[in-house]
């Protein structure tokens, strides 16, 4: 028992040190950008740069359903990381008025709670648009 007490005390301390190391070394963030029941149009391929991150994916979702059979789909948490060529819109609600635009110069990196539309995922990139909960925004 005691073993693994110091086990896990050590585990911590070493935690302790090398993660503000690693976070130190990431550039400073940019502006994040929240906007809350809003709709969003997005085209474009997944990024392929390297950011740090804790996991080191450009796309990954939390409780994904497609409750039928065809391009619907409901998304509790989803976080995507766009390339610069890609184009993101986020709007008050459906054709109405533009929130937030992605200016093609920077990685768009988006955090989704709750989405609820149509998602099409090809070779081509992926192909969003539906209503959202909520959407941080962060460029890097």
């Amino acid at each position: 028992m005691r073993r693994k007490i110091i086990g896990i005390l050590i585990c911590m301390l070493l935690l302790g040190t090398i993660i503000p190391t690693i976070t130190s070394a990431q550039p400073v963030p940019n502006e994040k950008q929240n906007f809350n029941n809003c709709y969003m149009v997005a085209e474009g391929m997944l990024t392929d740069k390297d950011f740090p991150s804790i996991i080191g994916i450009s796309m990954w979702k939390i409780h994904y359903t497609r409750p039928f059979n065809d391009d619907r789909a409901k998304v509790f948490y989803w976080f995507i990381r766009f390339n610069e060529t890609a184009k993101v819109t986020i709007y008050s609600e459906e054709n109405g008025e533009i929130l937030w635009q992605h200016q093609g110069s920077t990685v768009p990196q988006l955090r989704i709670f709750l989405f609820n539309g149509i998602y099409i995922g090809s070779d081509d990139g992926l192909q969003i648009s539906g209503k959202i909960g909520h959407i941080q925004i962060k460029e890097k």
